[in-house]
């Protein structure tokens, strides 16, 4: 079984847009590489980034960890949405191994996702779902609103859950080309998150998820 990591790298656009946002960026993509390759069943990590930013950011990493990390360049809409990353960087870095079975995309911003939830969602993925994503459980009351701004109702948030990352994919979904379900797919596996996987967006987050770690 071979497992690839993706790892998106952006600061400007699409669904990974605060990914390399403000101060964090260095500081996030140190430990979110060093818990992928800690995990011990990672058998290639891409940090996928704008074409135009491959050399700053190939020193970036040369900086952060002796592995062999490949960075792999790729057109700027291409990160609008898990879906495209991976239909963009999967066939890069896949040419230089044998038959992937697992992908994982993993934001920096989940940077303390601890090694042993990784494991979970390569294990989970590798025994038959076609995706495995950590979750929390949403303890926030959510409203949806109309299009004025108005509140219309109030989702009973037992069911609601806030997904984290990484997220597991079967390599084989790719295998026709770029697949036609919208973010992820039917029948997509849920696992408990660890609270250092949280999403680091501010100081106050980095900080609360440094002392989860620990």
């Amino acid at each position: 079984m071979t497992v690839v990591a993706l790892v998106p790298v952006t600061g400007r656009t699409g669904q990974f847009g605060d990914t390399f946002a403000a101060d964090f960026g260095i500081t996030l993509l140190g430990p979110a590489l060093r818990n992928l390759l800690a995990s011990g069943c990672i058998d290639l990590v891409g940090v996928v980034v704008p074409s135009s930013e491959v050399d700053a950011i190939g020193e970036a990493i040369n900086a952060i960890t002796e592995e062999s990390i490949r960075v792999i360049g790729v057109e700027k809409s291409a990160f609008e949405s898990v879906n495209s990353i991976v239909a963009s960087a999967l066939p890069v870095i896949t040419s230089a191994t044998s038959v992937t079975s697992v992908v994982l995309v993993h934001a920096p911003r989940h940077a303390f996702a601890p090694p042993e939830l990784i494991r979970r969602v390569v294990e989970e993925t590798a025994a038959g779902a076609p995706s495995v994503v950590p979750v929390l459980p949403c303890t926030d009351t959510v409203k949806e609103l109309d299009e004025s701004g108005v509140i219309i109702d109030t989702p009973d948030r037992a069911t609601l859950r806030v997904i984290q990352s990484p997220i597991g994919f079967a390599a084989d979904l790719w295998s026709g080309g770029r697949p036609t379900w919208d973010r992820l797919p039917p029948g997509t596996r849920t696992i408990p998150v660890h609270p250092a996987a949280r999403a680091i967006r501010t100081s106050f987050d980095l900080a609360f998820a440094k002392d989860s770690a620990q």
